[in-house]
């Protein structure tokens, strides 16, 4: 019993940690936030959904490519989902990283962290174990789902004025919300680039791959096919350079 409080107590500090060291990073998720819910009331979405898409969803990339499959395939289920799973699948790796210490919390703390997961909370609790020496799996836990709820907050805040506010600004480029979304992916292809020799090539095969899609395919769908060949290059690219063939030293 004891046990237990003591770790209550220590995913409750985390939880209040994460929330205040992950503030400065929610300073963009508003924007953006803003700029997904008038973007997608200008697009025919009701507030309604607008806001449950924000709710459950809460990924901007995936978000803002449902978006663009939607505007173009109206409610085309398969290919929002198709998107929204392409985008998102990066999170099977992030899981993967953290999965030593946060298979030690309970299974309640591991969905509250989890299920708020991105990359800027998944970095600082690597940050917090990896270079502050952080061990204490409740404490991570907390700081993950604490970081995490913060950026939900500002994330639904944001498109909840975006979505009923956002018809009054009409077109949003001449605030330059539009150029806020190019930044944003751009900033999240910037941060999973290691080097030229691991990731250009598949950098231009998924450009490439969306450039023809988008030539050839229904609109929409090139959002798709650079991502799917974008990611089948990276996942070959080691067995193309023969990397994938030398031997695990035993």
């Amino acid at each position: 019993m004891q046990q237990d409080t003591a770790s209550f107590g220590r995913f409750r500090a985390g939880l209040v940690e994460g929330m205040r060291r992950t503030l400065p990073v929610t300073l963009y998720v508003a924007p953006m936030g803003f700029a997904f819910g008038a973007a997608a009331t200008q697009g025919g979405m009701s507030v309604e959904a607008t806001l449950l898409i924000s709710a459950v969803m809460c990924s901007g990339s995936a978000q803002f490519a449902a978006l663009a499959v939607y505007s173009s395939l109206g409610v085309a289920v398969i290919p929002m989902l198709l998107a929204a799973f392409t985008l998102n699948a990066r999170h099977i790796l992030l899981g993967a990283a953290i999965s030593p210490w946060m298979n030690k919390v309970s299974f309640s703390r591991q969905v509250a962290a989890v299920i708020v997961l991105s990359e800027p909370t998944w970095a600082l609790v690597i940050r917090m174990h990896d270079v502050e020496g952080v061990r204490n799996p409740a404490r991570l836990a907390g700081a993950l789902a604490g970081g995490g709820i913060a950026m939900w907050a500002c994330w639904i805040a944001g498109t909840a004025f975006g979505a009923i506010l956002g018809s009054d600004f009409g077109d949003l480029s001449r605030f330059g919300l539009d150029l806020l979304v190019i930044a944003f992916f751009a900033s999240l292809a910037a941060a999973f680039w290691r080097s030229p020799r691991q990731d250009l090539l598949p950098w231009i095969a998924a450009g490439a791959a969306a450039i023809l899609a988008e030539r050839v395919l229904p609109p929409g769908w090139h959002i798709l096919a650079g991502g799917i060949v974008g990611g089948l290059v990276g996942l070959l690219l080691p067995y193309i350079t023969g990397a994938g063939d030398e031997e695990t030293p035993t």
